[in-house]
């Protein structure tokens, strides 16, 4: 009979979307990410744009932090993963005019981070 080990990659479909959007861009609520370590984003928007990321450690907006931010130029994709390091995680992608977004995000709960990559460095556990 096999074994299934737990799942260490999850999408999450609250912080991805797919749609067009106007002036007022995309804003996903405030996400439950505390047992993960990695969120890995994919975003491609067919305008230039900045996409940020905040942390809370409550599930309010009060007291975020931005903790990303990044100017994208359009249709270029940003691919990154980057450490989990508050209890609730929100994403925000800003435009100036009406944009198709699409945006897929994965979480983990990798153990490994001798091999992980985290803004353009290499992060060892020592």
């Amino acid at each position: 009979m096999p074994t299934f080990q737990p799942h260490q990659y999850k999408f999450s479909p609250e912080l991805s979307f797919v749609n067009q959007v106007n002036d007022t861009g995309y804003k996903s609520e405030m996400t439950h990410v505390a047992g993960y370590n990695t969120i890995m984003l994919n975003v491609r928007v067919d305008i230039d744009f900045t996409f940020n990321v905040y942390l809370n450690n409550n599930i309010t907006e009060t007291n975020k932090i931005t903790f990303f931010t990044f100017n994208g130029t359009a249709n270029q994709p940003l691919m990154r993963k980057l450490p989990i390091f508050g209890k609730y995680l929100q994403l925000e992608i800003v435009v100036a005019d009406t944009a198709n977004i699409q945006s897929a995000t994965s979480l983990t709960t990798s153990a490994d981070s001798d091999s992980l990559t985290f803004i353009n460095s290499n992060v060892n556990p020592y």
